[in-house]
């Protein structure tokens, strides 16, 4: 291509290039695509230009663009960006009532999920028959509830030929598009190019006035098309000047004669209010009125919104106007807006030429109002703005710590790091620390979040106190210190005001777990009044997981797990998903826990919480690996490779799912050697600053790995190696309360160490079957395979069959693959006549593509199983339609019939 460029932009070839085949990618490559510059450099015009060209190709294109101070204009970019999409066909009830609600503009709550999912079936509907592209001009200044909605097509793209471009300055892309979205970068033009613009442009000017003009632009087309449609006057012949400063003369020419009701209208528009009716209704004018800005192409109206020409006009129309006539125009809006008090809020808060203590409580007491009635993200805005006005250092940190703990309630992580630094280190209030300590758990720090807890639990008491004391469970679980552990324990309560807290009961079980722990945990978790209150179901839910009673604590997270998903639960829920996982894969529901790892991704990708997306993908590691799909595995594990370092916790679990899938697979060295790094703390060293060989082995989960160690060791000859590391792991819980499960893998792994096969079968026999060892399928499973061998052994085939064949049983029941081929061997030994090989006829396809197909062959319509994948029906569709020809199958009955035989 020559210099006049794709669609007759200038220089832009190679970034034409990107940009189209970032559009046109497929598979893994299909991402978002940021571009991003400098202000004036063009941004908005490549991808004006990119989304003719692709409309002339036959895509249906759907725009939107941010506006400066359109903050809480409710779902207004939304709604640009729909115009003239009809709703998908096949909305539930419940996601069509939130899309409505959304689009009417009336200001109700909407819940965020049901909005999500309505939009991405509405996009996936348009672009099931013509290829669709998303064009977001200046992202980051949409407003906030379009913003928050928006999120997940950033991070995830609709299913089907569907792209989305987004321009947004250098200096102002949003934390938490960073990792979600591929930035391209659009630069200034080279001389070259620059030159040709300006021929470009027809500009008759003299050599000199045209060199002075090259310079002053150094590249920027606005700077340049704007000094040369000026005719250049005033350029600046030496240095190069900021960007609106160096147009400021060529702006004020073109406001220059303006009608009075002309540019009264351009200025309430620059206030953030652009909605040509109610200026109209304001200033007593009609369309004619704008006409003359329109001509001069300063403005455009566009569905009744006026959209300034650039950014950059809108600015100098604002900010030509004297400060008189800004404040006039925003206590004007302000008094318009009267029937929506948080924009009326706004525009006062934009009136004040400086701190007012009177306004600032106005604009607080707005943003209590707005937080109360289910409005957090416009709430933490205006709370944001009454710290601004504040006129002391105390009233500012404390408005701004309400703002950061309402971001927080929506799970905007980024955003609460901003309002805390600019709060400080030092104000002296303990939310600060408290919020701080939650960000950190959250982003992926446990040790600094657990020093900050511990100095409040140190220096204060009372509320603050007991309130460290409950933050501090989750860090402390995922850090597995003894050492902390036991200084959280020394300070938790007793009786009665540790029994009533669900909280305090959550650190202790954690730290200090014993029968009396256990009992209260049982006792709360049992009270039909738990489940009514969603934190306190899901506090309670993860105590129960930690002390291993799974059903229980399934029960009880399962609503506030389904609404973290749903997008319609605090932030202090988001760590519900990942504590829900463990008890499901304990009582072998192990669909269902993938199916909550799968979704919790996208909830802790859209909530900027990379500690805990880390651990959900890490849910998917240890799902491929029980299963036996051990390629599968590994494709994860690279994934998890891009996210945060898991805790130890994480890391212990991890391995200990390793282990189990290299013994299915008769690699016992392997087991042996990762359950013993484990358990000398060779995984301990890490961002987290464990203590090297202080954590793994002294926690109460450690004793879990114990009989797969011994089993191990038994077949490689280490019995010596693993007696002592086994000695080693159980020495720090000697005499101490251990939960039914953990005594039950005590015994099966004392047995397992014993020299004499006749020995270790009698002691192992009454483990395996032990009242309530079924509870944990898995683990009954794999020590009756154990048995079984060992019965072999002693030359008793008969029980030994027994055994293998329920196994067998429960691991296709599983679907542990693995393991299945690995029983096989023992039916054999015991005569059992086996059926055909093993053969999981879904290990071709990905993890969400296998949860859809299972769901779907069990009889759920597409919106049935989008509704429990928390996806969209079209979505689904199309899950099916890449799953079948893999699968050889055709129809719904062809696939029951694949996975049920006849």
């Amino acid at each position: 291509m020559g210099a006049a460029g794709p669609a007759g932009l200038v220089g832009r070839d190679r970034t034409w290039q990107q940009a189209v085949a970032a559009v046109t990618a497929t598979g893994a490559a299909r991402r978002a695509t940021l571009l991003t510059g400098d202000a004036g450099v063009g941004k908005s015009a490549l991808l004006a230009a990119l989304a003719d060209h692709f409309a002339a190709q036959g895509h249906r294109v759907q725009r939107a663009t941010g506006t400066r101070s359109g903050t809480l204009a409710t779902f207004s970019s939304l709604r640009d960006l729909l115009d003239g999409l009809p709703p998908a066909p096949d909305l539930p009830a419940e996601q069509r009532d939130a899309l409505r609600a959304a689009l009417a503009a009336t200001g109700t709550p909407v819940q965020t999920g049901l909005l999500r999912l309505a939009v991405r079936s509405t996009l996936e509907a348009a672009a099931e028959d013509t290829p669709l592209l998303l064009a977001l001009d200046d992202v980051d200044r949409l407003d906030e509830d379009s913003y928050d909605v928006l999120l997940p097509l950033l991070s995830r793209l609709p299913d089907g030929p569907v792209g989305l471009l987004a321009t947004c300055r250098r200096d102002s892309v949003p934390r938490e598009l960073g990792p979600v979205t591929d930035q391209l970068d659009v630069p200034a033009l080279d001389d070259t190019a620059a030159r040709h613009l300006l021929e470009a442009t027809g500009a008759d000017l003299p050599g000199r006035v045209r060199e002075a003009v090259l310079h002053a632009a150094a590249g920027n087309p606005l700077v340049l098309v704007e000094l040369a449609r000026s005719g250049a006057r005033d350029v600046p012949v030496a240095g190069v000047l900021p960007v609106p400063e160096t147009l400021d003369g060529v702006f004020a020419r073109d406001l220059a004669g303006l009608p009075p009701s002309t540019c009264r209208l351009l200025l309430l528009a620059a206030c953030g209010e652009r909605d040509v009716l109610l200026l109209q209704r304001l200033t007593g004018t009609d369309d004619r009125d704008f006409e003359p800005a329109e001509r001069r192409r300063l403005v455009r109206l566009d569905g009744g919104v006026v959209q300034f020409r650039h950014p950059l006009v809108e600015s100098h129309v604002y900010y030509a106007a004297t400060a008189a006539e800004r404040t006039r125009a925003h206590h004007d809006l302000a008094a318009a807006l009267a029937e929506h008090p948080d924009r009326a809020a706004l525009q006062l808060a934009a009136a004040a030429t400086g701190p007012d203590a009177g306004l600032a409580d106005h604009v607080a007491r707005v943003a209590d109002g707005q937080r109360r009635s289910g409005r957090p993200l416009a709430g933490a805005v205006l709370f944001e703005r009454a710290a601004d006005l504040s006129t002391t250092p105390a009233d500012r940190a404390r408005r701004r710590l309400d703002a950061a703990e309402t971001a927080a309630a929506t799970g905007r992580s980024a955003w609460v790091g901003e309002l805390l630094e600019r709060v400080g280190p030092d104000s002296g209030d303990d939310r600060a620390a408290m919020l701080s300590a939650w960000l950190d758990t959250v982003q992926g720090d446990p040790r600094r979040s657990a020093r900050t807890l511990l100095d409040l639990l140190r220096r204060r008491t009372g509320p603050v106190r007991a309130g460290a004391a409950r933050s501090l469970g989750l860090p402390a679980f995922m850090l597995a210190d003894p050492l902390l552990q036991q200084e959280i324990a020394a300070a938790l309560p007793e009786g009665d005001e540790l029994r009533g807290d669900p909280g305090l009961l959550f650190a202790a079980a954690v730290c200090a777990p014993d029968a009396a722990v256990h009992a209260a945990v049982v006792a709360a978790g049992t009270d039909p009044g738990a489940l009514r209150h969603p934190v306190t179901a899901a506090v309670l839910g993860a105590a129960a997981s930690v002390l291993d009673e799974p059903s229980l604590a399934a029960e009880l997270l399962r609503e506030p797990v389904d609404a973290v998903l749903a997008g319609r639960a605090p932030a202090v829920l988001l760590s519900a998903p990942g504590a829900l996982v463990w008890p499901l894969f304990d009582l072998g529901r192990w669909q269902e826990a993938v199916r909550t790892a799968v979704a919790n991704l996208e909830a802790t990708t859209l909530n900027d919480a990379p500690n805990l997306r880390a651990h959900a993908q890490a849910h998917l590691v240890i799902a491929e690996l029980l299963r036996g799909h051990r390629d599968r595995a590994e494709a994860a594990r690279a994934d998890l490779a891009h996210h945060v370092p898991l805790s130890p916790m994480g890391r212990l679990r991890v391995a200990w799912a390793d282990a189990v899938a290299a013994a299915a697979d008769g690699e016992h060295e392997r087991a042996f050697d990762v359950l013993a790094a484990v358990l000398d703390g060779g995984l301990d060293a890490g961002p987290d600053g464990a203590t090297p060989g202080s954590s793994h082995a002294a926690q109460p989960q450690s004793l879990l790995t114990l009989p797969d160690l011994a089993a191990a060791a038994r077949r490689t000859g280490r019995l010596e190696r693993a007696r002592d590391l086994v000695a080693r792991t159980r020495a720090p819980r000697a005499g101490r309360w251990l939960t039914r499960r953990q005594e039950l893998r005590v015994r099966a792994a004392d047995a397992l160490l014993l020299d004499d096969p006749a020995d270790a079968v009698s002691a192992l026999t009454p483990v395996v079957d032990a009242e309530g060892a079924g509870v944990w399928p898995l683990e009954q499973a794999v020590l009756q395979v154990e048995l079984a061998d060992l019965l072999l052994g002693v030359r008793r085939p008969g029980p030994a069959g027994a055994h293998a064949a329920a196994a067998a049983e429960t691991f296709e029941r599983l679907g542990a693959f693995g393991w299945q081929r690995r029983v096989r061997t023992t039916l054999r030994a015991s005569g059992t006549q086996v059926s055909a090989d093993v053969h999981d006829v879904l290990a071709g396809l990905t993890t969400q593509q296998e949860q859809v197909v299972r769901m779907a062959a069990a009889g759920l319509s597409n919106r049935d199983i989008g509704e429990q994948l928390h996806l969209s029906p079209r979505t689904v569709a199309s899950h099916l339609y890449r799953a079948f020809p893999r699968l050889g199958v055709a129809t719904r009955a062809q696939l029951v019939h694949l996975l049920t035989g006849p």
